[in-house]
């Protein structure tokens, strides 16, 4: 990987613990159990603790510090919890924190940022997900990786931005399969809402265009920072391609601006290896968008990304795997999604997950059963599809000749009944 781009991860997840006497369990309680769960943060603390072992730069465990980017953060996130259905599963005296964990930043190319990553979630795990332990660490719905890469205070350029832009809209088909279904079937109220959703907003307001070609060139006449501002009705944070950082005026949560490109859509993750790959499919995104030297189109130069939208836009047979392959994504990581929409896939991982977070005296089974069957039928790739085609069907992706709209529906087709 060139070393000119810096990356950053935010890790949401659940924090299940157990109470101290005659306190009661927080989220689901009353208001003098939230006023005490805010004051001692026991989620984020024993967090801290854990990694403080680990040779690693750890930030501090005090609020209103000003984030530097140099050292891993652990903080917390309201809108990370269990859900009612899940918190009724725990045992009597136990309750749940959301814990936001932020890297540091990386240098791609100079650190080792697979390698780090990993030890911190082993450490975490080994600590907390073991027989012993009176708390346990998971993921669900609520939960997201969110992904930052930027340039340091050079951030990137207009133009740049919108090819990245044109390569998300126009293969949002493709990137979807990549996710889980719910990450994948929401929109404007959502926190990661996809490309289609700006489209469907205009389209209802009578300015937009269905087709993939008309939609990449919509995005080309974006001519400033501030139309494209408008262009998102200055909700990037809502969206799965967040780009308010690179946009200084826009501070309005009155932290350093960071300069990056924030990718939101996946989903909660502990898996070390899922992180990588989704880190190794973002960085070939950018890298792809911004390869293109100014001076190619100052002579009226096509750019690759121009190139590949004119070539396989309405391609029934441009497939998830054909866009990483196309993008330069690694072989083995284009092995290991490969891997992954395999149909066996989901059943595999809940297995592994469900025999972590129950070990022990099975206090957490009843929990951990309830978590791990929703994360599994998040990623079955019947599920997966079935959104996509419903998506699809309903010209999510754009309106395609009855041609190309009859060849795609049959590929998906096919897609459905292989998972089946």
């Amino acid at each position: 990987m060139p070393s000119r781009f810096t990356l950053g991860v935010e890790i949401e997840f659940v924090y299940i613990y157990k109470l101290p006497p005659n306190v009661e369990a927080y989220p689901y309680s009353s208001e003098d159990s939230a006023y005490y769960h805010y004051l001692t943060y026991p989620g984020r603390k024993a967090v801290h603790r854990a990694l403080s072992a680990l040779d690693i730069p750890l930030r501090p465990l005090k609020p209103h510090l000003r984030q530097d980017f140099s050292a891993w953060t652990v903080d917390g996130d309201s809108t990370v919890q269990l859900t009612m259905e899940e918190f009724q599963t725990l045992p009597p005296g136990y309750s749940c924190e959301g814990i936001e964990l932020k890297s540091r930043r990386f240098d791609v190319g100079r650190d080792d940022i697979a390698d780090e990553i990993g030890r911190v979630l082993r450490t975490l795990k080994l600590h907390f997900n073991q027989p012993r332990s009176t708390a346990r660490i998971l993921v669900n719905q609520t939960c997201g990786l969110h992904v930052h890469i930027g340039h340091r205070r050079s951030g990137f350029d207009l133009a740049a931005v919108k090819r990245l832009l044109k390569l998300v809209t126009v293969f949002e088909r493709q990137i979807d399969a990549l996710h889980t279904a719910s990450r994948i079937s929401i929109f404007e109220d959502s926190w990661c809402a996809p490309p289609s959703a700006i489209f469907r907003r205009l389209e209802r307001d009578g300015n937009g265009d269905r087709h993939p070609l008309h939609r990449a060139a919509a995005i080309d006449n974006i001519g400033s920072w501030d139309a494209l501002n408008e262009w998102y009705e200055s909700s990037h944070h809502h969206s799965a391609y967040n780009f308010e950082n690179l946009m200084a005026w826009l501070n309005i949560h009155g932290g350093p601006t960071t300069y990056t490109i924030e990718f939101r859509q996946h989903r909660g993750t502990l898996n070390a290896k899922e992180i990588e790959g989704w880190i190794s499919v973002v960085h070939s995104l950018v890298a792809y968008a911004e390869r293109e030297p100014p001076s190619l189109f100052r002579s009226g130069h096509t750019s690759t990304v121009d190139t590949l939208i004119a070539a396989h836009a309405s391609d029934p047979h441009f497939s998830t795997l054909s866009l990483l392959a196309a993008l330069g994504v690694p072989n083995s990581v284009q092995a290991r999604y490969r891997a992954i929409m395999n149909v066996s896939y989901a059943e595999q991982e809940k297995s592994a997950i469900l025999r972590e977070l129950t070990v022990g005296d099975g206090r957490f089974a009843a929990c951990a059963q309830l978590v791990t069957e929703k994360n599994r039928a998040e990623k079955c790739r019947v599920n997966v599809t079935n959104v996509i085609s419903a998506r699809f069907a309903r010209g999510d992706y754009g309106v395609f000749s009855p041609e190309k709209t009859a060849a795609i529906a049959h590929t998906l087709a096919q897609d459905r009944f292989r998972y089946r």
